[in-house]
């Protein structure tokens, strides 16, 4: 299993003093083991928060999940960037009032995503809008 070009770990988003939070569909048992085989560290090591699963009633493209990944102290749906694959995942997002980032797969690359922010074959080069310059130029190192 490979990570996407450009997803980093979670010690780097750390280091940006981002917060990262996964909602996501699989349940929470294959998120830890996608974690491991991907970057070798634990699910609670890399996001701050992982929704997942069965944890609401509504699956995307209904934006309870992103909904309940926010709930918590922290930011709040305007301070947030999703980064999705589909169609239905960019749905769910917007309806949470979220910023969207598209990274198509190839099951997903012919959906029409023009309700997204950015869309981009990967994260290589991309930066969240606000984050300083220097942050990102200083740990440009591996870029997954």
């Amino acid at each position: 299993m490979s990570v996407r070009r450009g997803a980093s770990s979670g010690r780097r988003a750390a280091s940006w003093r981002l917060r990262l939070a996964a909602a996501t569909t699989p349940r929470p048992h294959n998120v830890a083991a996608l974690c491991r085989a991907c970057w070798g560290q634990e699910a609670d090591d890399i996001f701050d928060v992982v929704a997942a699963g069965d944890a609401v009633a509504a699956k995307k493209p209904a934006p309870d999940i992103y909904r309940l990944a926010l709930d918590r102290p922290g930011p709040g749906p305007a301070e947030a960037i999703a980064i999705e694959d589909s169609r239905i995942g960019m749905r769910a997002a917007r309806a949470a009032g979220h910023a969207v980032l598209v990274t198509p797969s190839a099951y997903t690359a012919g959906e029409d995503f023009s309700g997204a922010d950015w869309v981009r074959p990967d994260l290589t080069g991309w930066r969240p809008p606000g984050l300083a310059a220097q942050a990102w130029q200083a740990d440009r190192g591996d870029d997954r």
